[in-house]
C-alpha cells in the first residue's frame, strides 16, 4: 500500500504531509489539526537537511516565489484520498464460443489511473490563489524543463519511512516510481471554505495516468567488479595469439568479483578476459501438421509475413564473456528490469550480443543448452566515443555521442540473432541468471554498466 505522505512529479514535490503539517501548526492560527503525524525526522528521506518550520524561514520551499509575497502564505497540498496506485490494470479480451465456453486472449496491462482528492491550505485567499498557480504548473511536470516525452516520473513511498535513532536513513527501500505519468484532468476546485481568522481551505481533485503501468523501485547493481572496464588490455587480431587448451582458469563474475571456474576445455586469449566459442545455430520451431495417409487433404494456415532486416553477419567464432546474477537479487513474486549502459570509449562497436539464461541451480557457470535463453539482443553498431542505454524500465533505447548532451532514440541499433525484432528481458521467479556477452574476436570491448530495477505488476 502506498503512503500518501509524499509525491513528486518530474522531480517536483507537490505533496509533503510532513511539511504541510509543520506549516499548518505554525501559520494557521489554530484551525489546522494534523491527521498523518509522520515521524518527526522523516524530512531527511526527502533530501531536506532541517526540520520544517514555516515558509518564511525554510529554504527551498517548492512554491515560494521571492517576487510574490502571497506565496509564503500558502501552506501546501494535503491529501484526503489517493486511489488507483495499488490497482492492477490487467485485462483480457475474451472470445465467446458458439457453444460452451470461450477463449480468453492474452492478458495485457493497460494504463494506470490515479485520482487525487486533496485540500489546499493557506493563511489567506491570496495564499491559495498563489498556491493554485504553482500547482497547475507543477502538475505539467514543469514549468522550467522542456518535456522530451509525453509523461514524467511520479515518485512516492510504499509506506511511511521509519527512522530509528542512531541508524542510517535508507530511503531506497521505500521509494517507488511510475513512469510516463501525465495529469490529464485538473486540478479542479470543487469547494472553498474560509476560517474565522481568514485562513483558506480549498478542495481540489486531479487525475494522473501512467503510460507505463508497472511500479518500479530503486536500481541495484548486483556486482562491484568492472568486468568490461575500458582500461582493460585492448583486443588485438587473432593471428597474434596461439590458442592453447588449458585447465579451467578463474574468471571474476558474480557479486563482489567472486572467482568461479570457467567451463572446461575452452581456449582463451592470453591476458584476456574472455574465451572463444563457435556460433551455434539454434533450431526454429515451425508449424508441422499431422497428416492422415488415408485422407491427405489439409489446408495449412498462412505463414506470418516477414521482412528480412538483417544488417550484420554473425561470426563463426565469438569471443565470450559471461557473468552471473545471484538469486538473492531476484525476487520470487516480482521482476527485475535490466538497464544496460554501454560506453564505447576506445573504438567503434560492431555486433555485440547479449543472451540471458535462467540458472535455477545457481551454478553460475555452465549452460547445458545454449538455445535455452529467455531473451537476447544484438547491438549492431556504436560509433567510437558514444553511449547506448538499453532501458527495460521504459522500453527505450537511447544513443548519445560524446560531443552531444542530448540522446536520440535508437531501437534500430538492436536486433535479434536472426535479424528480426529483439526481445526485452526481465529477470524473475527467484532464480539466479547467467548472461553471456559475445563479441567479435578483433573488437575492443566497451564498458558495460549493468543495473537491475525492481518491477511489480
Amino acid at each position: 500500500m502506498a503512503w500518501n505522505g509524499y509525491f513528486a512529479l518530474g522531480g517536483n514535490e507537490f505533496i509533503n504531509t510532513s511539511r504541510t503539517e509543520a506549516y499548518g501548526r505554525s501559520q494557521s492560527g489554530g484551525w489546522f489539526r494534523p491527521t498523518y503525524k509522520p515521524d518527526p525526522n522523516v524530512f531527511r528521506f526527502f533530501g531536506d537537511q532541517q526540520a520544517y518550520r514555516s515558509p518564511f524561514h525554510d529554504e527551498n520551499v517548492p512554491w515560494v516565489d521571492p517576487d510574490d509575497p502571497s506565496s509564503v502564505e500558502f501552506l501546501g497540498v494535503y491529501p484526503l484520498e489517493i486511489t488507483g496506485l495499488e490497482d492492477s490494470t490487467r485485462s483480457s479480451t475474451v472470445v465467446e464460443s458458439a457453444l460452451d465456453g470461450g477463449s480468453p486472449g492474452r492478458v495485457r496491462h493497460g494504463t494506470k489511473q490515479i485520482v487525487f482528492s486533496c485540500l489546499m491550505l493557506a493563511a489567506s485567499e491570496e495564499g491559495n490563489d498563489s498556491g493554485m498557480r504553482w500547482l497547475r504548473n507543477v502538475l505539467l511536470a514543469g514549468p522550467c524543463d522542456s518535456l522530451t516525452r509525453p509523461g514524467a516520473q511520479l515518485c512516492y513511498f510504499s509506506s511511511e519511512p521509519c527512522s530509528p535513532k542512531g541508524e542510517d536513513y535508507c530511503a531506497d527501500d521505500y521509494r517507488r516510481y511510475l513512469y510516463d505519468v501525465a495529469v490529464i484532468t485538473g486540478p479542479t476546485v470543487t469547494g472553498k471554505r474560509t476560517t474565522t481568522n481568514g485562513g483558506a481551505v480549498w478542495n481540489v481533485t486531479f487525475t494522473a495516468v501512467a503510460g507505463n503501468p508497472f511500479e518500479f523501485g530503486e536500481p541495484v547493481r548486483p556486482f562491484d567488479y568492472d568486468w568490461f572496464s575500458p582500461q582493460d588490455d585492448a583486443h588485438v587480431p587473432n593471428d597474434t595469439f596461439t590458442l592453447v587448451p588449458r585447465q579451467p582458469p578463474l574468471v571474476p563474475v558474480g557479486a563482489g568479483g567472486v572467482l568461479r571456474p570457467r567451463p572446461p576445455h575452452q581456449p582463451r586469449y592470453p591476458n584476456q578476459g574472455g574465451y572463444n566459442v563457435p556460433e551455434l545455430t539454434c533450431p526454429t520451431s515451425t508449424y508441422q501438421p499431422v497428416y492422415d495417409p488415408a485422407c491427405p487433404v489439409l489446408i495449412p494456415p498462412p505463414v506470418v509475413p516477414s521482412i528480412p532486416v538483417n544488417c550484420f553477419t554473425l561470426p563463426k567464432t565469438w569471443h565470450r564473456y559471461y557473468f552471473s546474477v545471484d538469486r538473492e537479487f531476484i525476487p520470487l513474486w516480482s521482476d527485475m528490469a535490466p538497464v544496460i549502459t554501454i560506453t564505447a570509449e576506445r573504438s567503434a562497436v560492431k555486433t555485440l550480443r547479449f543472451r540471458f539464461y535462467p540458472d535455477p541451480s545457481a551454478g553460475g557457470v555452465v549452460i547445458d543448452d545454449e538455445c535455452s535463453y529467455c531473451a537476447e539482443f544484438v547491438v549492431t553498431y556504436m560509433a567510437q566515443d558514444s553511449e547506448l542505454v538499453i532501458d527495460t524500465v521504459n522500453q527505450r533505447v537511447t544513443y548519445r555521442t560524446g560531443g552531444s548532451a542530448n540522446s536520440v532514440r535508437a531501437e534500430h541499433l538492436l536486433a535479434a540473432n536472426d535479424g528480426g525484432p529483439f526481445s526485452w528481458s526481465t529477470l524473475s521467479c527467484g532464480s539466479a541468471y547467467t548472461i553471456y556477452v559475445d563479441a567479435l574476436k578483433t573488437q575492443m570491448m566497451p564498458y558495460v554498466d549493468f543495473a537491475l530495477v525492481p518491477r511489480s505488476y
